[in-house]
C-alpha cells in the first residue's frame, strides 16, 4: 500500500522549499539587474581602434612621421641625451614618431623582421593605433555617437613588448613572460608642444598586478591612511602599494595596450570583466544562485511525493 503519510509530507515540504526559491528569485534577480545596469553606467572601458602601419598620417589635424632607423649614424642619435640610451639604439636600431616637434624612440626587437614591407615587420611586438577611454558605454552604435559629437576624443598611442633583460633575447628572454618590459608612448593633442609625447615603461608582472584581477588586485591603495586601514584589518604592508589614483586611472588603458602585443596564449586566462561583474552583483549573486538550486530541489521533492511506494 502506498505511504500516503510520507508522501504528503514531501509535497508539503517541496511546495515550502519552491515557493521559497521562487520569492527568492523575484526579490534578487530585479536587484540583480540593477546592480548591473549601474556598473555599466560607471565602468569605464578602453576603446581601440585599428593599427596604423602608415610611414605618415594625420590625426585629429596633427602630422605624425614613423621612420624605422636600423643602422643609426652619429648624426641620428645627436638628439639622444641619456648615454646608456643611446648605447642601446645605436645596437639595436630604433622606431622613431615623431609628433608635434617632440619624438618617441622605441628599439627594435629581436622579433622585428626585416624581410618584411616596414607596415607589418613590426606586428608581433609594436602597435601603433588610436585610443579612448569611455565611460557608461552601452553599444557600439552610443560609442560612435560620443566620437561624432565629439564628446569623446580618441588620441594615438603606441606600445612595444620586450624580451626579458638579462636573458638572451632569443632563447629564456622570450619565455620569463613577467619579466618582459613593455614601453608605452601617448600622444596628446593640446598643452604645451613639450609635454605632448608621454613615455612610460612597466614589465608584464607589474601591469598584472596593478590592473588585472587576481590575488595582487586588491594590493593597490590610493594613500596612506588606505595602506594604514588595511594593514589594521591585516593585510601584509609588504604587500601594499601606495599608488597617485590619478595617475592609476589615467593609465589603465596600458593593460589593453599590452594585450595588442602579447600572445593571446600568453595573456593570464582570468577575464576582468567576469570577475568585475560578479563582484559588481553582491548578494544578489548568491541569493539567486541558491534560489535556482531551490526551485529544482522543491521540483524534485514534488515530484517525489507523487510516485506510490509499495
Amino acid at each position: 500500500m502506498p505511504k500516503a503519510g510520507t508522501s504528503r509530507k514531501g509535497l508539503i515540504v517541496g511546495v515550502g522549499v519552491l515557493l521559497i526559491s521562487l520569492l527568492g528569485i523575484a526579490v534578487s534577480v530585479p536587484q540583480m539587474a540593477t546592480k548591473l545596469s549601474d556598473r555599466n553606467v560607471s565602468r569605464v572601458i578602453t576603446w581601440f581602434g585599428k593599427p596604423i602601419r602608415a610611414d605618415s598620417f594625420s590625426y585629429r589635424g596633427e602630422s605624425f612621421l614613423l621612420r624605422a632607423v636600423r643602422e643609426p649614424t652619429k648624426e641620428d642619435l645627436e638628439a639622444v641625451n641619456d648615454e646608456l640610451e643611446r648605447r642601446d639604439l645605436a645596437r639595436s636600431g630604433y622606431l622613431e614618431i615623431t609628433f608635434r616637434g617632440q619624438i618617441a624612440r622605441f628599439p627594435l626587437s629581436p622579433e622585428d623582421d626585416e624581410r618584411l614591407p616596414n607596415e607589418i615587420a613590426h606586428d608581433r611586438w609594436f602597435r601603433l593605433m588610436p585610443m579612448a577611454m569611455v565611460k557608461g558605454l552601452n553599444s557600439q552604435r552610443d560609442l560612435q555617437e560620443r566620437f561624432d559629437s565629439g564628446e569623446v576624443m580618441p588620441h594615438v598611442i603606441a606600445v612595444a613588448r620586450y624580451p626579458a633583460e638579462g636573458f638572451h633575447p632569443e632563447s629564456w628572454g622570450l619565455v620569463r613572460r613577467k619579466d618582459w618590459p613593455y614601453l608605452f608612448a601617448e600622444f596628446r593633442h593640446g598643452g604645451p608642444a613639450e609635454e605632448s609625447v608621454a613615455v612610460s615603461r612597466l614589465t608584464y608582472g607589474e601591469l598584472d598586478s596593478l590592473y588585472a584581477p587576481g590575488p595582487y588586485a586588491d594590493a593597490v591603495v590610493f594613500s596612506e591612511d588606505e595602506k594604514q586601514a588595511a594593514i589594521a584589518a591585516g593585510a601584509d604592508a609588504e604587500d601594499l602599494l601606495v599608488v597617485d589614483e590619478e595617475e592609476y586611472k589615467a593609465g589603465r588603458w596600458r593593460l589593453g595596450a599590452m594585450h595588442q602585443v602579447t600572445p593571446a596564449t600568453l595573456i593570464r586566462a582570468k577575464s576582468k570583466t567576469v570577475d568585475d561583474g560578479i563582484r559588481s552583483m553582491g548578494w544578489t549573486w548568491p541569493i539567486a544562485s541558491l534560489s535556482v538550486m531551490g526551485v529544482l530541489v522543491g521540483v524534485g521533492l514534488i515530484g517525489a511525493s507523487r510516485v506510490s511506494r509499495s
